[in-house]
């Protein structure tokens, strides 16, 4: 396990991974929240640490709407 990435982060990139690999991920955050049955607060705090650390990328796609996309960072740390 990677020790840069704690337990509810490596199980945000597997939805991640696992929601559309093509098209990305378009979850909200709320849905995120009840597959990963942890609170809103974590997975905000989550997204951003994993954004900032380059293991995902979002993209705005219109007013409320986004993508979240592994990097190829992100997808390593699932390969371990």
């Amino acid at each position: 396990m990677n020790p840069n990435i704690t337990p509810r982060e490596r199980a945000l990139l597997k939805v991640i991974r696992l929601a559309d690999p093509s098209q990305g991920c378009r979850r909200s955050n709320p849905q995120l929240t009840r597959q990963l049955g942890i609170g809103a607060r974590q997975v905000r705090t989550c997204l951003a640490g994993l954004r900032e650390r380059k293991f995902l990328t979002v993209q705005i796609v219109s007013g409320n709407q986004r993508i979240i996309r592994l990097t190829a960072k992100g997808a390593n740390v699932l390969k371990r």
